[in-house]
């Protein structure tokens, strides 16, 4: 008779998809975003959708920064103790999601208030999209090197803890353009 424990995750394992003809995901982080906690789940039920997408802009709810270059660190597992014969438990990991932005001057404002706020974080790569299930510590700063010919900008950092990965969705069209709001 198998035992039951309150709490513990019963999903059923889905079966591997093979797909010999899939094209291989290109890295880079080229776009970053962030929703606010209060149009997570409105997103999160329907995130290829544009119109939806296009609310939660309009209203505030999503912020856009369309071209970034930037990285996703592969967490380590954060460990506990084991019970029984395990030897250790798998907390969660700590995701690190880390930018830089060109667009310097006009974005002071915008970065100091930025990190004050509690946002998921959203990242684009290639052709997938992805959205953190917690919410993210930001940090952003603009360091100015000794070097005459670098750039100055912004460095952000969006961590979190989690269980799980983000899951890719197809990037919707036309959303992490450049654009401006009036």
């Amino acid at each position: 008779m198998p035992v039951y424990y309150p709490g513990c995750n019963t999903d059923e394992l889905p079966d591997y998809q093979c797909d010999p003809c899939e094209d291989y995901e290109k890295g880079r982080v080229r776009s970053v975003a962030f929703v606010s906690t209060s149009f997570y789940t409105t997103l999160l039920a329907n995130p290829t959708s544009i119109p939806v997408w296009q609310s939660g802009i309009l209203s505030g709810d999503i912020v856009i920064i369309p071209k970034v270059v930037g990285s996703l660190d592969a967490p380590d597992p954060i460990t506990g103790p084991g019970y029984g014969d395990d030897v250790e438990t798998i907390l969660g990991r700590d995701f690190t999601l880390n930018w830089r932005d060109p667009s310097y001057k006009e974005n002071c404002n915008f970065y100091n208030t930025l990190k004050r706020k509690k946002f998921y974080a959203i990242y684009r790569t290639g052709t997938q999209t992805h959205i953190a299930d917690k919410t993210a510590t930001i940090d952003t700063r603009a360091p100015v090197t000794e070097n005459l010919e670098d750039n100055v900008e912004w460095n952000g950092s969006a961590k979190w803890r989690s269980q799980d990965n983000p899951c890719p969705f197809d990037t919707p069209l036309t959303i992490f353009e450049c654009f401006a709001i009036n």
